[in-house]
């Protein structure tokens, strides 16, 4: 029994997605893998995912200039349901979702340093974590949230690391063009070194820096993700191509991975042939050294 348990340890995998559905769209196949091979998973979704001012007009039938705080609230909500119902598309339950519930769209502003205010976000009035469909993790863990601080979402990160015992971990790129995106490598990145972590470090890329990514266009599960030329250097330029891990997927697995993705309705309405076009033979990852640092920024 022991040995089994210390197995199942060390072979776990966390997976830090900035919003609910970056998760599905990147990793969704690796996910389904590792459910089969008896690998224990853990989707830690760094924000709610309530700063998506479009996706509010759209639940709320409101302007943007008349939407208030509740709307984005909503937003953050149905976008949790939405996430739990990928998560059981891919094998998952709740129990395997983590949900820390830092601020959406502004993972990039966190302060550095302890200040007398914690960020307020502009999009939910909120200035510490929060929970929706399902409570945050620090309220969870430790009985009180956690303020908007940076120091407070690495701690966290590195908490769910140590306590995974995690030897793999998985996160959006650093030269991914959101910056939610780029914050959320940043932070997985101090978080690993703080933990110790000597596992394997993956990335994946959701927004490339012209726009011209997944490609080819649309859902094409008998062909994988090619290089698209707009200029020169061809997109995807950072990272580099050809990835450093392309994981074949079955035609069964691209069916599951579609209907993961379909669940994200709110979202679907509006970057439908974009979700779609991450439906390839393959998902492809970048293996970073962690002990090197980071890359250096994305000049766009």
């Amino acid at each position: 029994m022991g040995n089994t348990k210390e197995n199942e340890l060390k072979e776990a995998i966390v997976i830090f997605s900035p919003h609910p559905d970056d998760e599905t769209l990147g990793c969704a196949g690796t996910v389904m893998k590792a459910r089969n091979s008896g690998k224990q998973v853990r989707i830690v979704f760094l924000t709610n995912g309530s700063g998506y001012p479009m996706a509010a007009t759209i639940l709320s039938r409101k302007r943007i200039r008349d939407l208030t705080t509740d709307d984005f609230l909503a937003v953050g909500k149905e976008r949790q349901k939405e996430a739990l119902s990928a998560a059981q598309m891919l094998g998952l339950t709740p129990e395997n979702l983590v949900f820390l519930g830092y601020p959406s769209s502004a993972l990039d502003k966190l302060p550095d340093t302890p200040s007398r205010q914690a960020l307020i976000n502009r999009y939910t009035g909120k200035n510490c974590t929060y929970g929706l469909v399902v409570p945050d993790y620090h309220t969870q863990t430790y009985g009180i949230p956690a303020p908007y601080e940076r120091a407070a979402i690495v701690e966290d990160m590195t908490d769910i690391i140590r306590s995974s015992q995690a030897r793999e971990i998985y996160v959006t790129d650093g030269f991914d063009r959101h910056k939610d995106h780029k914050a959320a490598f940043q932070m997985a990145h101090d978080a690993a070194n703080a933990a110790g972590f000597n596992g394997k470090f993956f990335t994946y890329l959701i927004h490339a820096s012209t726009g011209m990514w997944p490609w080819p266009r649309s859902a094409t599960p008998d062909q994988p993700f090619e290089s698209r030329s707009k200029g020169d250097p061809p997109e995807p330029s950072c990272p580099s191509w050809p990835p450093d891990d392309r994981r074949p997927m079955t035609q069964g697995e691209c069916s599951s991975k579609l209907a993961a993705i379909r669940t994200y309705t709110l979202e679907m309405r509006l970057e439908g042939w974009h979700f779609e076009s991450f439906i390839k033979s393959e998902e492809v990852f970048w293996l970073r050294n962690i002990a090197q640092g980071l890359p250096p920024p994305h000049q766009t």
